[in-house]
């Protein structure tokens, strides 16, 4: 699927921003805009203790519409250590994001924080280097869905993933190889309690780890910062190629149902390398013994 894109680039330092569309370029300094600055108060409660904080700067959609791009369906921020969130038009039009500047009256430490009312912290991407305004929806309905746990069972565990230590599992690469899922482009991962990222294989995800605890797969990856590893990773999909993890389907009817069309057919493929024709309530209580579905 072709996708189009415009892409900002926040100089965090000066809080100036590079807007790049296919050859034009306008440079927006957040400082000097006569946009006009909002405050917003957020509370945070860590071990006991509530920090209620002031934060002052730029609304996310005043940008936006400022600049006339007021269409898109989804917005990417990367900081330049790699870290990424993603926000769905319909999550800033619900939490009317900002891009702080100040913090209880004063120039925080770091720049161009995004401050997301209503989302967990870990969406308050800070010294945001690029944000991308997505068109166009990246995902297309599988047509094949892997089975990663009938996979994995087959190989021997790795007692060591470099270069983490005391923990044992599989590389991702690992799991691939016995699959057609291709080791580049983006791919969408999701975890259990439904955090989702969309990473590009052979910059972020080349080096990556499974690593299993107790019946669950955690990601992890030396190329991206730790407070985006996915704990309890459950989907992953390239192209029109995915990956289930069984286990961590913790309400497997509902998960199950975003990802096989239940008016669809289906061939399955077998641990026991038996192949049929399924209807959906037949692959919903066979699904430890399978180890690929095809969706037609």
């Amino acid at each position: 699927m072709k996708k189009y894109f415009i892409l900002l680039l926040f100089a965090f330092h000066l809080h100036s921003v590079t807007i790049l569309n296919q050859n034009s370029s306008i440079e927006f300094d957040l400082e000097s805009t006569n946009l006009t600055e909002i405050e917003i108060t957020t509370e945070r409660e860590k071990e006991g203790i509530v920090k209620k904080d002031i934060w002052q700067g730029i609304s996310l959609t005043d940008i936006l519409n400022n600049l006339n791009f007021k269409q898109y369906q989804s917005i990417v921020f990367k900081s330049e250590d790699n870290y990424q969130i993603e926000l769905s038009a319909e999550d800033i039009e619900s939490t009317k994001p900002i891009i702080a500047l100040k913090l209880n009256g004063e120039k925080p430490r770091y720049a161009n924080r995004l401050i997301v009312p209503e989302k967990r912290e870990m969406y308050w991407i800070q010294n945001i280097a690029t944000i991308e305004l997505l068109q166009e929806d990246f995902l297309v309905s599988p047509v094949v869905i892997y089975i990663a746990e009938s996979i994995l069972k087959t190989k021997p565990i790795r007692k060591e993933l470099p270069p983490f230590v005391d923990v044992s599992g599989y590389t991702l690469y690992d799991l691939l190889k016995e699959t057609d899922l291709h080791t580049e482009g983006v791919f969408f991962m999701q975890s259990s309690d439904d955090i989702s990222h969309k990473l590009d294989y052979q910059t972020l995800l080349k080096e990556a780890v499974l690593v299993k605890e107790d019946r669950h797969y955690h990601l992890r990856s030396i190329s991206f910062p730790g407070g985006m590893w996915t704990k309890n990773l459950m989907y992953l999909q390239s192209d029109d190629k995915a990956i289930l993890f069984r286990d961590s389907c913790e309400n497997l009817s509902n998960k199950l149902s975003k990802f096989l069309p239940q008016n669809s057919n289906f061939t399955v493929h077998f641990e026991n390398g038996s192949v049929q024709k399924s209807d959906y309530q037949s692959i919903f209580g066979n699904l430890d013994k399978i180890i690929k579905i095809e969706i037609h």
